[in-house]
Order: C-alpha cells, then structure tokens, then sequence
C-alpha cells in the first residue's frame, strides 16, 4: 500500500541522507525520488538507504512530479550553510534591518558554483549591531562559533564572563556542555523533527518552527547575497512576503 505522503528531496549530499532515512522509516512517507546536478549520485543514494525512487533529470521534472512534495537545495554560501548562523543570530539577539556583505571566490575546491566565503556586517532592530560569516573553502575541522557581548555578561562559545551572574570572576570560565564542533549530521534529531512536521499536517497546526519564521531567516541570507553582488553597499532587509504570481 501506498504511503500517504510523498517526498522529493533537491540535492543529494549528507543532509539528505538523513532525511532520506527519516521519511523512509516514517509510516505516513516514502521517498518518491531525489534530483542533484551531478548523473548518478542521487540513484547512489537511494539505492545506499534502501529506497527505490526516481532519480529526476531535472529540477522542472520534480516539481512536476505530483506525487511528491519537494524538501531543500542550497545556491550560495549563506543559503547552503550560512542560514543556520543566520537562524541562530536571530534567536539571539533579534530582528535584522540592514546588511552589508562581501564574498570571495573558491582558492581550494574551484568546482563552487557561487563565492564559497561571505562576510556580512549587521545592523539590529534594538539598535544593536553584529556580524556574521559564513566559510566553506578554508583548511580547518567545522566549526559553528557564537560570540554574544552583552552589558551583563558575555559567552564565546562555551565560555562565559559575568561580572553580575558570577561575582568574583577573573576570567572567562568553561560551561561543560556538547558544542557544534562537528559538521557531522548524524547525531542530529532529523527523525523528531519529521515526526513533528507530519503531526503538524496530519493535525492541521502550525509548527513552533514555521514556515513564516524561516522566511525572515532567507531574508536576511537574501539580502547578503545581494549586497555582496553590489560589492558591499547595504541592503535592507525585506520580511515582507508577496504573494506568488498564478501559475497557469
């Protein structure tokens, strides 16, 4: 018997092996297919986790597919990784209303399609003001660093100073906890997380992680992209959503 929710996945890489395993042990989907720029590596994918799904020739044939409903595919730095810091500095320290970039082309991996390093200067709604980088070429292990200077304390990554909270300190001192030291995706919750997204279908409610909060998170990837095009100059950033032209 059919399941009752097809998927598509754009892009054949480590993410989307763990997505592949998620929708397939999942009892409401199956992977209907996978599309990737490079001939072969999404039927390799599909055939290592088991699955038998079309491999699209195309992006326009996936979308096409009307049995399956598309997930994720990276065109520049910031939108492939970079919107993870972009999620994170949002979380942190609130909304963005201005940026301004730059990028540089590749120097190890020349088969980058986009500028695999960006740097971006931030400004906050608060009045705030910040950075954010994102570098794929580079000779060094993943690293995920957050750095946050506040007027009552500051943390750097898991170090943190407080005058305030912790009376007495000299230095920063070490919080034992699990960093993001690794790029490895393994150990990350792809299986709640699918399991969250098809209860929030199936019961009709919106996700505390939703479609509309992700938009503001690509806005800002977005609006560093664009400035980085324009060699620096600021760009605003634009959360208003228009609506999508009618399809014929």
């Amino acid at each position: 018997m059919a399941k009752k929710y097809g998927v598509a996945i754009l892009g054949a890489g480590w993410v989307a092996g763990e997505y592949v395993k998620a929708f397939r042990d999942h009892p409401l989907t199956e992977v209907i297919g996978v599309y990737n720029r490079t001939p072969g590596k999404a039927e390799k994918l599909m055939k290592q986790h088991g699955v038998e799904g079309r491999e699209y020739k195309s992006e326009d044939e996936l979308f096409n597919d009307d049995r399956a409903v598309a997930m994720p595919l990276g065109g520049s730095a910031f939108i492939a990784a970079g919107c993870h810091a972009a999620d994170a500095i949002r979380y942190f320290a609130g909304e963005i209303t201005e940026v301004a970039a730059f990028s540089a082309g590749p120097k190890i991996d020349m088969n980058y399609q986009y500028d695999p390093v960006t740097v971006a200067s931030l400004k906050f709604e608060n009045g705030a003001v910040g950075k954010l980088s994102t570098v794929l070429d580079a000779d060094t292990p993943y690293i995920f660093n957050v750095r946050l200077f506040g007027t009552e304390g500051t943390v750097q990554n898991n170090r943190v100073y407080s005058k305030k909270h912790y009376p007495g300190s000299l230095d920063y001192w070490t919080f034992p906890t699990i960093e993001p030291s690794s790029g490895d995706v393994t150990h990350h919750p792809f299986v709640p997380e699918i399991a969250h997204f098809l209860e929030c279908i199936e019961s009709n409610v919106e996700s505390h992680a939703s479609i509309h909060d992700s938009y503001k998170s690509m806005a800002v990837c977005f609006a560093i992209d664009e400035s980085a095009k324009k060699n620096g100059t600021p760009v605003k950033v634009d959360y208003q959503v228009e609506a999508a032209p009618a399809r014929a």
